[in-house]
């Protein structure tokens, strides 16, 4: 019996500790490896039962290799020769990962191993204690399907429970983890998966379309256990992710076969489109808009027809609107708009995602505009008393309004002199024309404050027709704010200040 010390000398745990910075990202990822020891044993079932301070692993893999216990054996006895312990860490060297030489990296107190065969049965070293290497299994062992190993040592449970779930979740093997399975998952959510079939046992796995992220994620695996993860930004236009068996970073081949695995599921969920639900079709359009933007390849966006026409089923492609948009702007309104609002029967109207309204703008370069707004429909009193309404307020807007002086352009922030300069050059260039100014280019637009009631006035009573825009309106904030951003929104800010007039030209 040796004196008491811990179970490894400094030499040799210095070793296994250094060697397992290289393997692990972090002590949590130890038992991942004992899993894919499993594995490489051909093991259908692992069933692991963790604590803070004890381990316990089962698998129906075939028995541990006798020469690797009596290796362990050897490396852990401080007495053996120097040049028989360095020969037995060479049995571990040559294999990817530590295999069962990772139930020591944590430094355990005691470490227990059973094999359901005879000769050597059992190994255990405790702290204190030799390496005791039992010839005979014992009753237990014997009568056993299952190896077991046994490990006593300080960990955070939590944390490996979590690295076990990640790792292990692409592995065919049924993992257990404190009663709860952890293997065999499929990846979910997801916009399609596809099975990748591999060459001589390497590069098979599988691969799905994410529903959130902007790069291409590879999972590596050894013997369907996770070492490393590869990732990188869209690929040839594509955006997926994929586990498959692969020894080293995916070389050009496995990239190739991804791509076209990935092309096929962007096929399906494009033939899907109509089953999916709303976040999922933003999402598909996200990926086949990224596709084309990327390579300009039509070979997904011929077919796609996203475009909703309003009041119908009717969905159009690109290319029909290509067709529309040359004969001038083409009609549109967001998705959630209030239709009842819109004259909409006397043509097609595009009911857009936001998504889909800047690819049209901003990348498909086609021209959108609103539809005008319907006349409200009133009886001859609600006229009347419109009418009154609207001449008093006139007067009133329009007396206040003199006696207010216009807001200085120092004391503007960005989004109002932008609404302002964007208005004034709409007016002064014909590009635009209020109700009682058609034909008129010379017109002010000033920046008054209050108002909050009315978002504009126009004046065209005194000699200079004036366009006044009231600072605490919410929807002259509101137009700010959008015209601030983006100088073309003012075409859609026009109706909302101006009580539904659509003077575009």
């Amino acid at each position: 019996m040796t004196a008491p010390r811990d179970i490894l000398s400094v030499d040799v745990e210095s070793l296994i500790r250094k060697r397992a910075a290289y393997t692990f990202r972090s002590p949590h990822h130890y038992p991942v490896e004992l899993v894919r020891d499993a594995a490489r044993r051909g093991a259908r079932s692992v069933t692991i039962r963790l604590t803070g301070t004890r381990l316990e692993l089962e698998d129906d893999g075939s028995a541990h290799d006798a020469a690797d216990l009596n290796a362990l054996a050897t490396l852990m006895d401080p007495a053996a020769p120097a040049a028989e312990r360095l020969a037995a860490m060479d049995t571990f060297e040559v294999r990817r990962g530590l295999g069962l030489l990772a139930a020591f990296a944590p430094a355990p107190t005691m470490v227990r191993c059973e094999r359901p065969v005879p000769g050597p049965g059992v190994l255990e070293i405790r702290i204190g204690v030799g390496p005791t290497l039992q010839e005979e299994a014992g009753p237990r062992a014997c009568a056993a399907v299952t190896n077991r190993l046994v490990l006593e040592r300080k960990g955070r449970a939590a944390e490996e429970r979590r690295v076990l779930a990640e790792w292990c979740q692409h592995s065919s093997m049924r993992v257990i983890v404190n009663e709860l399975a952890v293997g065999g998952m499929e990846p979910t959510p997801h916009l399609g998966l596809a099975r990748v079939h591999g060459e001589d046992g390497a590069g098979g796995g599988r691969l799905w379309l994410p529903v959130r992220g902007e790069a291409c994620r590879i999972r590596l695996l050894d013997h369907g256990i996770q070492w490393r993860m590869a990732a990188y930004g869209p690929d040839h236009g594509l955006l997926y992710e994929a586990a498959v068996e692969s020894p080293e970073v995916p070389p050009a081949h496995l990239r190739r076969r991804l791509r076209s695995v990935a092309l096929d599921l962007y096929a399906a969920a494009i033939a899907a489109r109509e089953t999916l639900p709303p976040p999922a079709l933003d999402r598909l359009d996200e990926l086949v808009f990224l596709h084309h933007r990327q390579t300009g390849s039509r070979h997904l966006m011929g077919s796609y027809a996203p475009f909703r026409v309003a009041g119908t089923d009717a969905h159009r492609t690109l290319d029909d609107l290509r067709d529309l948009a040359a004969r001038g702007p083409l009609e549109a309104l967001p998705e959630d708009a209030p239709l009842e609002r819109y004259a909409t029967e006397d043509g097609e109207v595009l009911l857009l995602t936001p998504r889909q309204w800047e690819y049209l703008e901003e990348h498909a370069g086609i021209p959108l505009v609103p539809p005008p707004r319907r006349a409200r429909r009133r009886g001859a009193l609600g006229r009347a008393v419109g009418d009154l309404g609207r001449g008093l307020r006139a007067i009133l807007g329009a007396a206040r309004s003199h006696n207010r002086r216009p807001i200085p352009r120092s004391d503007m922030d960005e989004g109002e002199a932008a609404l302002v300069d964007s208005l004034a050059a709409a007016l002064r260039t014909g590009r635009c024309y209020l109700p009682g100014l058609e034909g008129v280019r010379d017109v002010a637009v000033e920046l008054l404050p209050g108002g909050a009631w009315r978002p504009a006035a126009v004046i065209r009573t005194s000699p200079e027709p004036r366009v006044l825009l009231h600072r605490a309106n919410i929807d002259v904030r509101r137009a700010a704010q959008a015209v601030g951003q983006d100088r073309d929104l003012l075409i859609l800010a026009l109706p909302l200040l101006f009580n539904g007039h659509e003077g575009w030209i």
